[in-house]
């Protein structure tokens, strides 16, 4: 039995169970810079979409900023709360004149 366990760690190459002996297999030094120009290329175009991301919120505030100040210039702030509330007004008389519609129409539908 010794004998064949013998045979087979020297034939295969096995080596011992001790743990604290493991080995690690370094890379070679082609290699090690190949993996490090990935890393950078890796870090190169997270970067790039950090700034195309931040790029487009700044266009997005840029773009609003220009659209108020564009209302604040032709408008003044009491001749926009005046159509805010016209237009608050409008909606609610919309909605008012739509439930008497249909309460016509229901009562009507009652008489016959």
């Amino acid at each position: 039995m010794f004998f064949i366990f013998f045979i087979c760690t020297s034939f295969f190459g096995c080596q011992s169970t001790n743990k604290s002996k493991t080995s690690y297999q370094t890379p070679s030094s082609p290699e090690l810079i190949h993996l490090l120009q990935l890393v950078k290329l890796d870090k190169i175009k997270q970067d790039k979409t950090n700034k195309a991301r931040i790029s487009i919120q700044r266009n997005k505030l840029f773009q609003a900023k220009k659209r108020f100040e564009c209302i604040s210039n032709v408008f003044t702030k009491e001749q926009v709360r005046k159509r805010v509330l016209q237009s608050k007004y409008e909606r609610n008389e919309l909605i008012l004149t739509e439930l008497l519609l249909k309460l016509g129409k229901h009562r009507d539908n009652n008489d016959l």
